[in-house]
């Protein structure tokens, strides 16, 4: 009986094919785990690359602009840091970042009226230009800025310009008085009594006799004339309701806090509107952490909804750079007024407007040239079950801050 005539496969047969697709299963495993890998890895960098590039155009960004428009004095200037560390050891800066927002406006020389607290009267109506909320910068480059936010809405007063714009002699002509006077319309000698028309020829005469002459009151036609003050009329000023924010950015106070000028001893003194940004890492349990930013504030000073820059971003770590080397956040100079202090430096010729202190300081925030923000993050990597910590940083030379910024403050 021949066997092979039957239909099928015998078993030799189908265990060298169930061999053969063995083997070509497991080199297609293999392919695909290669293929995975490079894929993985690919994904792992273009990953790590995507949220680099992401933080360091936003950050750069910020940071090329600071104090562009703003004066820099040693408390305060376009960049700020409060720094701290997290629960977790990572560091937990938060960046400050200032830019101005329109031309300086002049600070009166008077106070609002009835002099409250908490109170800054600007030259002219500027309620076009200023609105309930603002942040705004008030003080000078060497005695200091303070950072105001305005809680009320503007309101507009009238009063003397006073030390507030230029005298000139104003000399309005009105309608004065008539002018009265009497007139003489005749004569009477005495003793007899004899009138005549007209003034006496004499007082006295040889025979003993006088003169005594008639008067009546008259009055002439109405006459013009000027009346001369030193000082124009009423002039417009602007009332601001505001709350220190100096120390709610992370500056500290100035040496001496002027929110009043221009007039006898104290130099002039500027008020100017800018735009904060804050930038830091919020961490919540059982999520990964995310570098956020934040653009405005409330009326309370609380900062408004953080918006999203990157994630997952373990923290910052911001230094900056003055002349003698890079330190961490601004350094903390010593900003008090006083020969113990060794930041501070009191000059023989007082500056060119004869009202601003001799004084000057070696380093603050008026000296950073750069600064350098350091932060880690967790990405993915081929081989690891779990993401890898990495490292990253990136310089911006800050030249507007230097030589006492770029706005016209004083």
């Amino acid at each position: 009986m021949n066997l092979r005539s039957r239909g099928g496969f015998t078993l030799l047969e189908l265990l060298y094919v169930l061999l053969i697709s063995i083997l070509l299963f497991h080199t297609l495993a293999r392919i695909a785990d290669v293929i995975g890998a490079v894929d993985g890895a690919t994904r792992t960098g273009s990953d790590a690359g995507t949220l680099e590039t992401t933080v360091e155009r936003v950050l750069r960004r910020a940071l090329e602009s600071a104090g562009t428009g703003l004066p820099a004095a040693p408390n305060l200037s376009g960049v700020g840091v409060r720094t701290a560390a997290g629960p977790d050891g990572e560091p937990a800066d938060t960046l400050i970042v200032l830019q101005g927002d329109g031309a300086a406006i002049p600070v009166a020389s008077r106070p609002c009226p009835g002099s409250p607290a908490g109170c800054v009267a600007l030259v002219g109506d500027q309620r076009a230009r200023l609105r309930e909320g603002d942040l705004i910068l008030v003080g000078t480059r060497t005695t200091g800025l303070s950072a105001l936010q305005i809680i009320g809405r503007p309101a507009v007063f009238y009063a003397p310009c006073a030390g507030d714009c230029p005298e000139r002699l104003v000399c309005p002509v009105t309608p004065g008085p008539a002018p009265s006077f009497r007139r003489i319309v005749g004569s009477v000698r005495q003793p007899g009594g004899t009138t005549a028309a007209g003034p006496c020829p004499q007082a006295f005469f040889p025979d003993g006799s006088r003169c005594e002459e008639i008067e009546q009151p008259a009055s002439g036609g109405p006459r013009q004339e000027p009346s001369c003050r030193a000082q124009g009329p009423s002039s417009a000023f602007t009332e601001l309701r505001v709350a220190d924010r100096t120390a709610m950015l992370g500056f500290p106070a100035p040496p001496v806090a002027l929110w009043q000028g221009g007039a006898g001893a104290l130099p002039r003194v500027r008020a100017v509107r800018v735009r904060a940004s804050r930038f830091w890492v919020r961490r919540e349990p059982g999520r990964d952490s995310v570098l956020v930013r934040q653009n405005s504030m409330t009326l309370t000073g609380e900062w408004q909804t953080p918006v999203a820059v990157a994630a997952p971003v373990l923290g910052l770590k911001v230094e900056t750079l003055h002349g003698g080397g890079w330190v961490a956040g601004t350094g903390g100079a010593d900003l008090r007024p006083g020969a113990g202090n060794p930041n501070y430096v009191w000059t023989a010729t007082p500056a060119a407007s004869g009202r601003e202190p001799a004084w000057s300081f070696r380093r603050g925030h008026h000296t950073i040239s750069a600064v350098r923000v350091r932060y880690a993050y967790r990405a993915a990597s081929a081989g690891h079950a779990l993401p890898l910590e990495r490292q990253a940083s990136l310089v911006v030379s800050t030249g507007p801050l230097l030589k006492g910024g770029t706005g016209d403050a004083d």
